[in-house]
């Protein structure tokens, strides 16, 4: 599906002097709709694209094609440090579940190429929705990562604030990390 970004761009910007709700909205829809139909009848190469924006981002470290981490986090002064699993839809086939756990692989590959400038980084981990899932959970622990419960309300409302799923922490110590990953040539 092809659509073109300056129109609907444009019929965004021409939205913000629409003052009526009703009109709005349906001044909304009519621009959107090439992205919702898009979104919905292209699923998996919507979540690729998203994808590929997220895990560009300049504030983000790209570690692989579904893993990331903040720009900003690797320093001298944090003890651990987050990775983060991008939008991976179109991994989940049966045909591509082998080229997803390459890609995890791939990631933890780098994320030990990374943090080894950085002794002060002692625990990486992960905290998610996904690591709730008992399915999930085995995953990451086939890759060396320990669960570490379920993560406390107050830091799943600030940190994920619009999420009503049950979100879940799992870690890897430095030294598990750089014993599994560090040593592989990517």
């Amino acid at each position: 599906m092809v659509f073109n970004k300056e129109e609907i761009i444009r019929g965004v910007r021409e939205a913000t002097n629409i003052k009526d709700r009703e009109v709005f909205v349906a001044h909304m829809l009519k621009v959107l709709d090439p992205i919702i139909v898009m979104r919905v009848t292209q699923a998996r190469l919507f979540s690729k694209i998203e994808r590929g924006k997220t895990i560009n981002d300049a504030e983000h470290i790209k570690l692989s094609e579904v893993l990331y981490i903040g720009a900003g986090d690797l320093n001298n002064e944090n003890d651990d440090i987050y990775f983060h699993l991008s939008s991976a839809e179109d991994f989940m086939t049966k045909e591509k579940i082998e080229d997803f756990k390459m890609e995890l692989e791939k990631g933890l590959t780098k994320l030990a190429e990374l943090i080894k400038p950085y002794p002060n980084l002692k625990t990486i981990w992960a905290n998610s929705w996904i690591v709730a899932i008992p399915r999930s959970r085995k995953r990451l622990e086939s890759f060396g990562f320990t669960f570490a419960g379920m993560t406390p309300v107050e830091e799943t409302t600030e940190h994920f604030p619009n999420d009503t799923r049950p979100i879940a922490k799992a870690f890897i110590t430095r030294e598990e990390l750089l014993s599994r990953y560090g040593n592989v040539q990517a």
